[in-house]
């Protein structure tokens, strides 16, 4: 019927008409993702969509659109977009912070003006993948890839969409949020609609540096980490004098170092992830048997060296799952990983260094001392093999 009418119309009105009338299944899907102080927005529109808003963009109004015909339509398309999704940030002192007046007017049904209108740095328009409609149908989106800079001590966002409001009033944005690298909130918004998203202390904590933020998670609990410094402990105690000692320990907390950026480039394995599970633990209780049946003190350069490799993959294997979010490089480009790994190298050395205070122990206990700590490697590596056998 509706075609009828368009064509009873005369081509001269019909596109008029069309653009009135919008379309069903009106959709877009908007990730706002947040790393420190800064702020991506990556929306996904259908070109149908934008052809109802955007004279002459997709003239036949069949939802496809060349890459060239995009490129031709960008500064408008990111003008649109820009203007209709809108993000203000708010403070912890309230909306706007003591110190902010809000500076933007609200939309149809919503509360109050945004809290800080925020205003994109740059914004980028490309052709996105081919998407499946609500029924199967195969469709065409234009991306906007719009980049703010958030304000200091922000704490929460205003999310506030009418795009399209006026062609198609039933159009509905499917947003996410991801506060560094925790998602925090999945909704739809509706023309006109806001929706408030308050950040979580866990996901605020996650905005500091990565070295600092590492080295903590790595040094500030008493977990498998600490297998490091008991390592470092045996190997400090079981050798000829503290020189060698402290030479083997020296080589432990390199081996471990590279083991931490061997592991982060292997990735996600399942298999490497448990090779490393069991062999960190067993690495752990036979240099604590070694040292207890050897006759004679001894430098274990090999071992610092092998099982070193070992033990830094045992570390940060407990660290992959948050080293890929902060490796999110399609919104992140300066990726944190360098950060990270430098951070829990650094851990891993402050670790070796602690255990090798052991070596201090004087030259009448030495023996002693190291027999002790033999027998707390030996205890604690059958426990975390055992642990993770049994996982």
């Amino acid at each position: 019927m509706l075609a009828l009418l368009l064509t009873l119309l005369g081509p001269d009105l019909a596109p008029s008409a069309a653009l009135a009338v919008g379309h069903p299944n009106s959709l877009s899907a908007s990730r706002i993702d947040i790393r420190g102080a800064r702020l991506v927005v990556a929306l996904e529109v259908q070109v149908l969509s934008l052809a109802e808003v955007l004279e002459g963009f997709d003239e036949e109004l069949d939802g496809q659109v060349t890459a060239t015909e995009i490129r031709a339509a960008a500064d408008r398309i990111a003008e649109y977009t820009s203007a209709h999704y809108r993000v203000g940030a708010r403070s912890a002192s309230g909306v706007g912070g003591s110190r902010v007046a809000p500076t933007a007017e609200p939309l149809n049904g919503a509360s109050g003006p945004l809290a800080r209108l925020l205003t994109p740095r740059s914004i980028a328009v490309s052709e996105a993948p081919l998407r499946a409609g609500p029924f199967g149908e195969l469709e065409q989106h234009v991306r906007i890839d719009l980049v703010y800079d958030l304000p200091a001590a922000s704490t929460a966002l205003d999310v506030e969409v009418d795009l399209f409001g006026a062609t198609s009033p039933e159009h509905r944005d499917l947003c996410v949020v991801v506060w560094n690298g925790l998602e925090l909130e999945a909704f739809d918004l509706t023309s006109g609609e806001r929706r408030v998203v308050q950040a979580s202390q866990a996901a605020l904590a996650r905005g500091r540096p990565a070295a600092g933020r590492y080295f903590r998670a790595l040094t500030g609990q008493v977990r498998a980490e600490w297998a490091l410094a008991l390592f470092a402990a045996v190997l400090a105690l079981g050798a000829r004098g503290p020189r060698t000692g402290l030479a083997s320990v020296v080589q432990l907390a390199l081996a471990a170092s590279l083991g931490l950026a061997l592991t982060r480039a292997l990735g996600v394995d399942a298999r490497f992830v448990r090779f490393v599970g069991l062999a960190g633990p067993l690495s752990l209780a036979y240099v604590g048997l070694d040292v207890l049946v050897a006759k004679e003190p001894r430098g274990r350069t090999l071992e610092a060296w092998t099982f070193g490799l070992v033990l830094g993959g045992w570390v940060v294997h407990r660290h992959l799952a948050e080293l890929a979010r902060d490796a999110a490089t399609e919104f992140h480009p300066a990726s944190q990983v360098p950060a990270a790994l430098a951070g829990l190298g650094l851990g891993a050395a402050v670790l070796c260094g602690v255990g090798s205070l052991a070596g201090l122990v004087p030259g009448g206990f030495r023996r002693h001392a190291s027999r002790l700590t033999g027998l707390a490697a030996l205890a604690l590596g059958v426990y975390g093999f055992t642990h993770v056998v049994r996982a």
